[in-house]
């Protein structure tokens, strides 16, 4: 009686895992929906997709609490070890990092309704270009994790640099536009904020990656990853 108690408590922890590892998964694909939308509504100036990208951040709000309260009762009722403690610890810290991305979506959207009330600003094409290199960089981070590549979590990891010099760029380049134009001032504000938002979401694709390598490796990566500026 013992054993078939012990392999019941044995599967349910694993449904329990799967469950958290799909809700991750779920948050995962929903930023990167989002975020698709999000720059398709910045370069068309699609007043409509920019509402739908605002509201939809509810749903990876909901799911970080989903995450947040499995992890719970992971800890509680299984008290996880090596390779499992890893990850259960390691899916707290990513369900927070989807709900920080999708946060930082939701103001690119409600800033780009401020941007399509004004005259467009010639500097969006670096930031648009900016944001499909943040979008691959993400799509690069839940490919790894979902296949629990350390090899590929560590080239996100590098290519953070290459996403900071686009940032850059992207700055020097709203800034040159202000200067040649007062009066557009308040749209390129707006988009320099667009700009660090996308700047964060690099960032924290680049925190999941190093998450993932954790969690497989067992170590943490170095603290100083390759930065620009």
């Amino acid at each position: 009686m013992a054993e078939r108690a012990g392999n019941h408590i044995h599967h349910s922890y694993d449904v329990e895992l799967s469950r958290l590892e799909a809700i991750l998964a779920e948050m995962g694909g929903r930023c990167e929906q989002q975020i698709e939308l999000a720059l398709r509504a910045l370069e068309t100036r699609d007043d409509e997709t920019a509402r739908r990208v605002v509201a939809a951040d509810q749903n990876v709000d909901r799911l970080e609490r989903e995450a947040e309260e499995l992890v719970v009762r992971l800890f509680a009722l299984r008290q996880p070890v090596a390779v499992d403690l890893r990850t259960v610890l390691g899916a707290l810290k990513v369900a927070n990092g989807y709900e920080r991305i999708g946060d930082n979506i939701k103001h690119i959207a409600k800033r780009t309704l401020e941007l399509n009330a004004a005259a467009s600003v010639a500097a969006m094409a670096e930031v648009v270009e900016l944001g499909r290199a943040v979008q691959a960089a993400l799509h690069a981070a839940n490919n790894a994790a979902a296949r629990r590549d350390a090899d590929a979590a560590i080239r996100v990891w590098e290519s953070d640099a290459g996403i900071d010099e686009q940032y850059l760029r992207a700055s020097n380049a709203i800034s040159a536009c202000s200067e040649a134009d007062p009066r557009q001032g308040g749209a390129c504000l707006h988009l320099h904020f667009v700009a660090k938002a996308l700047e964060r979401i690099g960032d924290h694709a680049t925190n999941l990656s190093e998450v993932v390598a954790f969690q497989v490796l067992g170590r943490r990566l170095p603290e100083d990853r390759p930065k620009v500026g």
